[in-house]
Formats: C-alpha cells, sequence, structure tokens
C-alpha cells in the first residue's frame, strides 16, 4: 500500500497493541488506520466521535486514499471544538493520521469515552446473558 503523502513510499505493517497498523517508514511516518482500528485503539465506540455526525462538509485533499486508491481523502476536525484535523476516505471511512496525530487523539480519547474497553464487552456480556444496567 502506498502512503498517500508520499505517493512514492510503501507503508509497512507495524504492529501495536494489537491493532496492525500501516506506516509509512522511512517517509513521513504517517499512519493509516482501517474503519475501527483507532477506536479499538484509544478504546472508544467509534473511530470519530463525529462518526454520526460526518456529511460531506470535509475539506477535500489531494491525497488518494491508499485502499480505494482513486478515492481522495477529506480533512475533518476529530473532534468538535479542538483543532485536530484527520483525514478520512469518504468511501471505505479508512484514517490516516500525520506523524504525532495518533499521540494527540489518544489524548482526546479520554474526553470522548471514558468508559473503557473492558467495561463496555461486560456490559454487553450481562446485556447478552439477558441481565439489564441499573
Amino acid at each position: 500500500m502506498k502512503c498517500p503523502k508520499c505517493s512514492d513510499n510503501e507503508m509497512h505493517v507495524f504492529n501495536h497493541q494489537g491493532i496492525e497498523f500501516n506506516i509509512c517508514s522511512p517517509g513521513c511516518k504517517g499512519i493509516w488506520c482501517d474503519k475501527g482500528e483507532l477506536a479499538y485503539y484509544v478504546e472508544t465506540k467509534n473511530d470519530t466521535p463525529r462518526a454520526q455526525k460526518r456529511d460531506e462538509s470535509g475539506c477535500g485533499t489531494e491525497f488518494n486514499c491508499p485502499v480505494c486508491e482513486t478515492t481522495k481523502l477529506k480533512e475533518y476536525p476529530y473532534m468538535d471544538g479542538e483543532e485536530l484535523l484527520i483525514d478520512i476516505c469518504p468511501s471505505c471511512k479508512g484514517i490516516f493520521l500525520d506523524f504525532k496525530e495518533l499521540a494527540e487523539v489518544e489524548k482526546l480519547s479520554i474526553k470522548i469515552d471514558s468508559e473503557g474497553k473492558l467495561q463496555r464487552t461486560l456490559n454487553d456480556l450481562m446485556e447478552r446473558a439477558g441481565y439489564k444496567k441499573t
């Protein structure tokens, strides 16, 4: 897979905490996250807090999605009221993060979803077993 920003560089698989990210190395060090990987990594319900609000308002970029190849990525704020902008494919919903943006997403994700992955899993299991939240 080719890096959307350094189109000459191949992205390499980078395993981190159970996720197979793709990283542009030695190029721009950007990271590609397939749909759902970012949410899994930062332990939120959705890749972005705006997932339910996403529309055609994103700013078009000149960068092609490395998965869809011809679809242009769009730039969106990661979360309302914050300056972090991330690139998302409108087709496959993959996300490209520039160098150091993953660390920024980790910091911001604490504001989004204080209920961690383990707690959500336990709640889901309890609900499936017939127990209701009180």
